[in-house]
């Protein structure tokens, strides 16, 4: 998409389009997630991509939800969070999982986001719920609650999206 076609959308000579919007976010999250790649290689002289596919996603969404731009990593006036980056390191899932649900951003975000994160980091873990952070197993426990119904927004929007092109 063109620096003119955004202009043109946000000064309201074009109407955005779901097809628009799908190539604003595409856009905005290979920007994020190169952003991130660089940053998280520069730092910890690892591969962004050797980590598992979920971590990548949640690093990329934290830097879309958090107001620093490299999310958790640290960047030049900003410490990142230290114990969070220090498990995701060591890929110690679990106590990743306990950082994230610690975290004010946990609070701020809640279940359907933040829990969602903790769950998929707590099935990353080889280490079995019930030995997890009493934190965890909370936030885990309220993503559950919410997961019924963002699985169906989910399914909703598929459908909407398969009759659209059918």
């Amino acid at each position: 998409m063109s620096r003119a076609e955004i202009r043109a959308i946000l000064t309201g000579e074009k109407t955005m389009t779901q097809k628009l919007a799908q190539e604003l976010f595409d856009m905005r999250y290979e920007k994020r997630k190169n952003m991130l790649t660089q940053r998280y290689e520069e730092l910890y002289q690892k591969k962004f991509t050797d980590l598992p596919e979920k971590v990548q996603k949640m690093l990329v969404d934290f830097s879309y939800n958090m107001r620093g731009e490299y999310g958790i990593l640290p960047a030049p006036g900003f410490p990142g969070f230290p114990q969070a980056c220090q498990a995701l390191q060591e890929q110690n899932w679990a106590k990743l999982a306990h950082e994230i649900a610690e975290s004010a951003y946990a609070d701020q975000v809640g279940p359907r986001r933040a829990g969602y994160w903790v769950y998929q980091l707590t099935k990353l873990s080889e280490k079995p719920l019930t030995a997890m952070t009493k934190d965890v197993k909370a936030e885990v426990r309220s993503f559950k609650k919410v997961q019924p119904e963002i699985e169906s927004k989910i399914a909703s929007i598929l459908r909407e999206k398969r009759n659209g092109e059918g």
